[in-house]
């Protein structure tokens, strides 16, 4: 929606039919598409930039270098990659430890990046580290936003909710618009 409300034209690609039924265009010129991004029909050369936001790690392994290329080849000449990945380090990753320790996989979508980079045209221009905070109304809104993302969180909430809620209530700074959480990012320029 911020590409958007700058002028974009938007194109967005979302795997899990539930979140893409909850995601809210505003009024926006955003398309919405329901796929993977190894598998979408993208017109070649079409794009200016392609982003990659929280997702790369979400990915399955084996298709995540064809994601790379489909993207980079829907890319115009002067076009970007723009990636943009949690880093496993901060209050708001060991809150969500217990549920889903994403360390490894985080790791891998940036080796799996490494990799690729090193078998096509592009190259990395830069990288850098961002810190924000994530902030939720209460324990259930963090619940609720976690599964958001992938329900079959489900059962670790059951298995780990306990702990989880201690570390919620022990890392958050509690703010007058609920809890905030630093959350490291990296986020990577590719041309």
């Amino acid at each position: 929606r911020l590409m958007a409300s700058h002028g974009a034209s938007v194109f967005a690609v979302e795997p899990n039919a539930e979140v893409l039924r909850n995601i809210r265009t505003e009024g926006h010129p955003i398309t919405l598409v329901h796929g993977g991004a190894e598998s979408v029909q993208l017109d070649p050369a079409s794009l200016d930039i392609v982003t990659f936001f929280y997702s790369l790690h979400h990915i399955p392994l084996e298709v995540r270098k064809d994601a790379l290329s489909n993207a980079s080849q829907a890319l115009k000449p002067t076009g970007m990659l723009y990636i943009v990945e949690p880093v496993a380090i901060g209050p708001a990753y060991r809150v969500l430890q217990p549920i889903d320790d994403e360390a490894t996989v985080r790791l891998s979508a940036l080796k799996t990046l490494d990799v690729w980079l090193k078998s096509s045209r592009f190259t990395q221009v830069s990288e850098t580290i961002l810190r924000y905070k994530q902030i939720y109304p209460d324990f259930e809104g963090y619940k609720a936003s976690i599964l958001r993302v992938d329900e079959r969180r489900a059962a670790a909430f059951e298995e780990h909710g306990e702990k989880t809620r201690d570390l919620f209530e022990k890392y958050g700074d509690h703010t007058t618009r609920g809890y905030a959480f630093d959350a490291v990012l990296r986020a990577i320029s590719i041309r």
